[in-house]
């Protein structure tokens, strides 16, 4: 009894402090209860049957007090420790009365038959103990046939588990042991007349569940998933990529801008280059050169040609044709004064030359009015006979005479050269358009280049196989913009070169994706492009890496969804006329040639959580499956027929020639085959091989009250502690505790 070894040990320490034999003493619960039962006046047993009784009914009470102690102790106890001990004693306590029971008559009996103090100890804890160890060695000895120690069992735990997780479905015992000679059983019995069914069916229960569990996973990725459809989801996805690069360039590039405003001329110096090495001629066969270049290119090249050194392009320029304009207005307004001036000057001239004819014409009438006078006075002269006449001149000799005035003709008048030159028309807009070639630089706004850069790689991305001009062409040209601006970026300061170098890093690296994945989403059809994205897998992950990372989430579960349905697609030979025949066969064949980066491609950034985990657990079933079927395997057939024709036989010739024997033996055969394919098939029977066998809970009580009653317990408590030293020493060594002259050996 527990208590009678707490006594001991209370005892123990009395004799220490007061020697031996002085004073109270704790007495074992079996001496107290003979006591109590004395001086009820109760005879004392005189047989041997009546000595036996006594000791069971001693080591009945003796329990029902050490659980009665447990449970007060657990139930009032203030430490932990000692309530857990509380709980340990109060355990079980009808096991703990039946094993007391147990162990005193075991004690008694040994001791009525003569045997000594040392017999009647391992005796009566023997006796104790075997109500609770004799079912744990069983069970373990049972659990450890089927599938060994502890390694045995983690395996099972962790097969079953896959099957579970995989399928929700358990597999047979020979599945979950991977024991050889179950397995093999398990094949015999496939190939034998009453398990063979058994086993099939559950064959195909578990290829049916592997079936629908991979079914719930792709209709949960994406219902109704094809070739077809993963094909068209993976062109939208790429264009998906490809729009949202194009978004995040231009978000870069705005970051530049703040640096470099959009009218900074830059040179195209590089530009110029990479255009003029495109259409180059090849010496001496200019024929021939034609047949090598590109018109567009070419075209690319004039027009880049014409923007840096034609009126044109200088006049788009910002505030260029408003300079242009008030030129034309400076000069137009400087003619405009000088034919003024003109135009005064021969005002002049022709009033000039009307008063010259005015005044030549008073003069004239002057002359004539003096002719007339004098011609008067000559008249007088001649009445008075007076002979000294003055000349008169007539009216044609006063006509004839020349002008007093010089008066300017109008030939005259038409041959003097203008004393303003006066600008034409054309001379202004000459002079105007001379005034925009002065500004030719052979460069161009910062914004131009950006948008041609822009265009040209649009151009390699959007470009397919027939486009009228090779992505190489097209390459060069955008690495010549790309040093362009890189040399303006480096012009601006360096925060625009470092804007620029990030814009451009990311450029590079996304034209490069694209150009990746162009290659596979060009094809003219959409099986054609699944095939090309799932080409290689067995290879690696890089192809269909990059083509799932640069694809939104409901794209790349199409795409998983669509290759896990073809993961396990049956060979033509076993197909359905629909086409759609699972094989668990097919499914581990096609997932093993899969490599690790390709299933994490596929599986792993799918946006189903723990899918990779999922398959991969399906791919593990399908290999248990695959083992288990291997051993002994009989792939002819003929196993099962020749067993089936032999029970037949056997059955004919028993009924044919009365032998009840031989007739119980063929019927007994299924019989016996389908109980054992029944049992390995057992979901229970394979949950309790992968089950730990654990003590009762009672035992430590239990062993505690067998050394507790033991007769020498009392006199000798130092075996008991070497007792359990020795235990404990032979955990920690991994051995086993043997008896030796009293004492105790590890081993």
């Amino acid at each position: 009894m527990a208590a009678d070894a707490v006594g001991s040990v209370a005892n123990a320490g009395l004799d220490l402090v007061r020697g031996e034999g002085n004073g109270f003493r704790f007495p074992k619960q079996a001496q107290a209860l003979d006591n109590v039962m004395t001086q009820a006046g109760l005879p004392k047993p005189e047989t041997a049957t009546e000595r036996v009784v006594g000791d069971v009914a001693s080591a009945v009470a003796g329990a029902g007090g050490t659980v009665a102690l447990g449970k007060k102790l657990a139930e009032t106890a203030t430490s932990g420790v000692t309530r857990a001990v509380g709980g340990i004693l109060a355990a079980e306590p009808a096991v703990q009365l039946g094993s007391a029971a147990a162990g005193g008559g075991a004690s008694g009996l040994t001791r009525e038959a003569g045997g000594g103090e040392g017999a009647q100890m391992a005796a009566g804890i023997a006796g104790a103990l075997a109500p609770t160890v004799a079912p744990f060695a069983a069970k373990a000895a049972v659990r450890g046939a089927l599938r060994g120690g502890e390694a045995g069992r983690q395996q099972m735990v962790e097969n079953i588990d896959t099957f579970e997780k995989a399928a929700g479905i358990t597999p047979t015992l020979g599945q979950a042991t991977q024991s050889r000679g179950i397995q093999a059983a398990e094949t015999m019995l496939s190939n034998v007349p009453g398990g063979s069914g058994i086993l099939a069916r559950r064959g195909v229960a578990q290829a049916q569940a592997l079936e629908d569990s991979v079914n719930q996973i792709t209709k949960e990725l994406a219902p109704d998933a094809t070739g077809w459809g993963a094909g068209e989801a993976i062109t939208k996805g790429v264009n998906a990529f490809k729009a949202g690069t194009k978004a995040t360039q231009a978000e870069l590039y705005q970051k530049l801008d703040q640096f470099i405003p959009a009218n900074t001329q830059i040179t195209s110096t590089r530009t110029q280059a990479a255009l003029a090495d495109l259409n180059a001629d090849i010496a001496g066969a200019p024929a021939l050169s034609e047949w090598f270049k590109n018109a567009r290119i070419q075209g690319i090249e004039g027009g880049l040609k014409s923007d840096t050194t034609g009126i044109e392009a200088i006049l788009s320029r910002p505030g260029m044709r408003e300079k242009a304009d008030q030129l034309r207005a400076q000069l137009t307004a400087e003619a405009q004064n000088a034919e003024a001036a003109n135009q005064r000057h021969f005002g002049n001239l022709r009033l000039q030359a009307d008063e010259a004819i005015e005044a030549n014409k008073a003069w004239r009438i002057s002359l004539q009015q003096e002719a007339d006078a004098a011609a008067q006075r000559n008249a007088e002269r001649r009445t008075l006979g007076m002979n000294n006449f003055e000349p008169v001149m007539t009216p044609q000799q006063i006509r004839d005479m020349p002008d007093q005035f010089h008066v300017m003709s109008d030939k005259d008048m038409t041959s003097i050269r203008p004393p303003n030159a006066v600008r034409t028309p054309q001379q202004i807009e000459q002079e105007v358009s001379d005034m925009l070639r002065g500004e030719v630089d052979g460069k161009l706004p910062y914004e131009s280049i950006k948008k041609l850069r822009t265009l040209v790689g649009n151009e390699i991305s959007d470009g397919g196989l027939v486009a009228d001009v090779p992505r190489s062409k097209w390459r060069a040209l955008y690495a010549a913009l790309s040093e362009d601006l890189g040399e303006a970026a480096k012009s601006a300061g360096p925060q625009a070169e470092q804007a620029w170098g990030r814009a451009n890093q990311y450029t590079r690296g996304s034209m490069q994706r694209l150009e990746q994945l162009e290659s596979i989403v060009n094809r003219d059809a959409p099986e054609k492009v699944f095939k090309a994205a799932t080409s290689g897998l067995a290879d690696g992950g890089t192809q269909i890496g990059r083509l799932m990372k640069s694809m939104p989430v409901e794209n790349r579960r199409e795409v998983t969804a669509a290759v896990l349905q073809r993961l396990g697609r049956a060979r033509n030979s076993a197909q359905n006329e629909m086409g759609e025949a699972f094989s668990a066969e097919s499914f581990l064949t096609n997932l093993a040639a899969m490599s690790g980066p390709a299933r994490t491609a596929l599986f792993a950034n799918s946006g189903f959580p723990g899918l990779r985990q999922k398959v991969e657990q399906m791919g593990r079933m399908a290999s248990l499956r695959r083992e288990g079927a291997q051993v002994f395997a009989n792939p002819s057939g003929t196993a099962r027929q020749t067993a089936l024709i032999g029970g037949l036989s056997s059955l004919i010739s028993g009924i044919a020639t009365g032998n009840p024997l031989l007739v119980m033996g063929a019927l007994a055969t299924p019989a016996l085959a389908a109980s054992s394919a029944a049992g390995v098939t057992s979901k229970s029977l394979v949950n309790f091989a992968a089950g730990r066998t654990r003590a009762r809970t009672s035992v430590p009580a239990v062993a505690l009250g067998a050394v507790g009653r033991s007769n020498g317990a009392e006199q000798n408590p130092e075996v008991y502690s070497n007792r359990v030293r020795a235990g404990a020493e032979a955990r920690r060594q991994g051995k086993q505790v043997f008896p030796v002259n009293g004492g105790w050996v590890v081993r």
